[in-house]
């Protein structure tokens, strides 16, 4: 007994909660592939996403237990917060694949809830934290393209929140105000991230250190925001208020739309050549699952897209997007389960 304590002890101490974007990037490649039509990989992926999600939490857990003044201090630091707000991402996602595959809507909604509580204390206490801070980092050392998962968590409650509001609608008709809300908020906190960012990338010095998978959310927090305003699109009939601001709606989420597709070819030449140019070594790191989540994502809310607006070619671009990031899943899976299978055969 003692020995299983010290091995959960050492576990909790090294665990952090950026390992919750296994979750985001699973949740949404299964998502991509029931829209495809795959449904035995989606539903594959949706149990392996539950079990992840269920080690992960009690993981997190056991670090609140042990150590939580290391866990709050992690969650507040400039350059470690943002990556905690996975949780909330992820924990929506997960409430999202409830919905769409097995249309259990009561754990959509008890996701919905959990992720809309993480949101508020995680999101107040990083800013608050970050405000008040008498001695602040240098931008170049802390602004790297994690801050945008605070976009990314604000827009996967508005997209469960419409979901969820589609079960509830007869009772509730002002129900999808929540997600309309958390949709124009995480809009604006990606024009306000995403031009820090953009300084910070072509007016500061940049290494091949500095270029992170992380950067890919700058397409994946703006391909998560047309995933939002494309939902709320598709219940719009089910909303006076939405029904009234449709034209609205359709400009905003083409323009994130179009921004984010600016982003893929930058962001493949950028990774190209930190990999071949400055031969970075590849090994895995949970940072490659930023990868993999925008890749999916990207073909979700294209595929949406080209629905809403009647444009066939997005459906075949959203199938193109799909494989690859099925494929880039399952390099990823196989490189963290290397990983995984090396360090406990060390301990033994």
């Amino acid at each position: 007994m003692k020995k299983i304590r010290h091995n959960i002890f050492k576990i909790a101490e090294r665990f952090s909660a950026a390992y919750f974007a296994f979750t985001m990037a699973t949740g949404i490649v299964s998502i991509a592939a029931y829209l495809m039509g795959m449904n035995q990989i989606a539903w594959l992926l949706f149990q392996l996403n539950k079990a992840a999600f269920i080690l992960l939490l009690l993981l997190l857990l056991s670090r609140l237990i042990y150590f939580p003044l290391r866990l709050v201090r992690e969650i507040t630091a400039p350059d470690r917060g943002p990556a905690a707000f996975t949780v909330v991402a992820g924990t929506c996602l997960l409430g999202s694949q409830f919905i769409i595959l097995s249309r259990d809507y009561t754990m959509g909604s008890l996701h919905w809830i959990a992720g809309s509580i993480l949101w508020f204390f995680l999101i107040y206490a990083f800013f608050f934290r970050v405000i008040v801070q008498q001695d602040k980092p240098a931008i170049v050392d802390v602004l790297d393209g994690g801050w945008l998962i605070y976009v990314v968590g604000t827009q996967s409650i508005s997209v469960l929140g419409s979901l969820v509001a589609v079960q509830f609608i007869s009772s509730y008709e002002s129900l999808f105000i929540v997600p309309l809300v958390m949709y124009l908020l995480g809009s604006m906190l990606y024009i306000v991230i995403i031009v820090l960012l953009f300084y910070r990338l072509v007016f500061l010095p940049i290494s091949d250190k500095n270029i992170t998978p992380v950067y890919w959310i700058n397409m994946g927090a703006g391909a998560i925001t047309t995933l939002s305003g494309a939902t709320l699109l598709q219940h719009s009939d089910l909303s006076p208020l939405l029904h009234e601001i449709v034209p609205f709606l359709k400009g905003m989420t083409l323009f994130y739309w179009a921004f984010t597709t600016w982003w893929i070819p930058l962001l493949l030449l950028v990774t190209a050549w930190r990999f071949s140019y400055e031969r970075f070594r590849i090994t895995y790191n949970v940072q490659y699952w930023s990868m993999v989540f925008p890749l999916g994502m990207y073909a979700v809310c294209t595929f949406h897209l080209g629905n809403i607006l009647g444009i066939p070619i997005l459906s075949n671009i959203a199938s193109i997007f799909f494989y690859f990031s099925i494929v880039t899943w399952g390099i990823t899976f196989l490189g963290m389960s290397k990983q995984i299978v090396s360090i406990f055969s060390q301990r033994g």
